[in-house]
């Protein structure tokens, strides 16, 4: 997602280093843009939010379930019951 914002001139005109066939800053690379920057926002989040919702609504059998604890222990073995 990163390399979506790696550009160089190359004789005044910016391309993408990543592909030297692509122009930057036209529409397609606009369009590509935006989506790497959500990503680069949702990425970190998003797993954040998923292991919160999976602990949340499994919060009632997490220190009971054998097949919990051995799927997920990393995630809430140092908290307690």
């Amino acid at each position: 997602m990163f390399n979506t914002f790696n550009c160089r001139a190359i004789m005044g005109k910016p391309y993408l280093v990543s592909d030297l066939s692509s122009v930057c800053y036209d529409e397609e690379w606009t369009s590509n843009a935006l989506l790497a920057g959500l990503g680069c926002l949702l990425y970190p989040l998003g797993i954040q939010l998923f292991n919160g919702a999976l602990l949340w609504r499994n919060r009632h059998k997490l220190f009971k379930s054998q097949k919990l604890i051995t799927r997920y222990g990393i995630l809430f073995a140092r908290y307690e019951a």
